[in-house]
């Protein structure tokens, strides 16, 4: 592995040069690499918006990330976070409930399912994930801290 220096912080309003790479007037790629680079291209843009609690063009981002990579685990967390900023558990709901479906050997993401489940009042929902994440991870912090 490499280690990856982290970009400075924008200045400004406008978005870094790696997100305006993902416009959403370009045609759709044709090619698996492309299509890859497309939609992580696509989930940066969309994390950049949520980051500026930009929800609605954050939420269009991830979902044409979707649209090129059906399982992005990256852009349904995306979804499943944008959706609880905006106090939609129930949108939240679903989209960590696909995320856990497609990456479920990851802690982090039965957390955010549970926190989905918390906000939209299922507390018995919500401590079933956490203990999910704790059974795959005994040391995962988060879900420890939400069980207490």
């Amino acid at each position: 592995e490499t280690e990856t220096e982290t970009a400075p912080e924008p200045e400004s309003d406008a978005p870094p040069p790696a997100v305006l790479a993902a416009t959403p007037d370009e045609a759709p790629p044709s090619g698996v690499e492309e299509r890859r680079l497309r939609a992580e291209a696509l989930i940066r843009r969309g994390n950049y918006l949520r980051g500026q609690r930009r929800y609605e063009p954050a939420v269009t981002a991830y979902r044409r990330a979707l649209q090129l990579r059906p399982r992005s685990g990256r852009a349904l967390a995306g979804l499943a976070r944008a959706a609880l900023a905006q106090r939609k558990p129930g949108d939240a709901v679903l989209w960590a409930t696909r995320l856990v479906v497609v990456s479920g050997r990851t802690p982090r993401h039965h957390v955010l399912l549970g926190d989905a489940y918390a906000a939209a009042g299922d507390r018995a929902a919500a401590e079933r994930a956490w203990r999910r994440a704790l059974q795959l991870n005994p040391r995962h912090g988060g879900a420890r801290r939400r069980l207490r």
